[in-house]
């Protein structure tokens, strides 16, 4: 709906989120392995 409202290709828009959210997780997962000098998908715990 947000991509017809916007007037995007819908494939487009989803594909560019898909995208977007990968690459956040990526740079999150990079972030948490080099501040614990763990593993790359370590979890924080509480």
């Amino acid at each position: 709906q947000l991509a017809h409202d916007a007037h995007l290709d819908p494939d487009f828009a989803e594909k560019f989120l898909n995208f977007v959210v990968r690459e956040v997780i990526r740079h999150h997962e990079q972030i948490a392995a080099s501040s614990s000098g763990g593993s790359k998908n370590a979890l924080p715990t509480a």
